[in-house]
């Protein structure tokens, strides 16, 4: 399978949109009481994506295979307030794609990327009911370090709780 992960433009804001459009009800659609209609109209709208495509302390990447976006990663140049990390915020596949190790070469870009600024610390945070993706950062040497839970309003009350994971880099 040829892939490429490319660097995207804030020009490229509604192609984003539209693969967030696809992609964030394959995975967390039963989150939400409106199946997630409001928040990826909120987070995920193209004016929404120009802004934080133009945050200098933040980089979005395509996973391109076979010349189709099938996924996307977005990283922090620090997590929180801490200067000596990073964090992966977001790493998005489409479910045809699942399975095929494309999960794994997206997070250690995200890794190295990381390591390309000398940080100390990966952070990431992850829904508490993903345990198979809990499990796959673990399997990669994340561990939780904490946890709270989400207020949004359209969300279910079952599914709120979010943790936060951390890798310690080794150089």
């Amino acid at each position: 399978m040829n892939y490429e992960i490319r660097k995207i433009d804030p020009s490229e804001n509604q192609l984003l949109s539209e693969l967030c459009f696809k992609i964030y009800p394959q995975t967390f659609q039963y989150l939400w009481h409106d199946d997630g209609t409001w928040y990826m109209e909120t987070m995920y709208n193209p004016t929404k994506l120009l802004e934080e495509l133009n945050d200098i302390h933040s980089s979005f990447y395509f996973l391109v295979v076979n010349d189709i976006s099938v996924g996307y990663l977005k990283t922090n140049n620090h997590f929180q307030e801490e200067e000596n990390s990073f964090e992966i915020e977001r790493i998005y596949l489409d479910e045809n794609f699942a399975g095929k190790g494309l999960g794994g070469i997206l997070l250690n870009f995200g890794i190295n990327q990381a390591k390309l600024q000398n940080k100390k610390e990966v952070y990431l945070k992850v829904m508490n009911c993903s345990s198979n993706t809990i499990r796959f950062y673990q399997k990669h040497g994340f561990e939780q370090v904490g946890w709270y839970n989400l207020n949004f309003e359209q969300m279910k009350d079952s599914f709120r709780q979010i943790n936060t994971m951390k890798l310690t880099l080794k150089y």
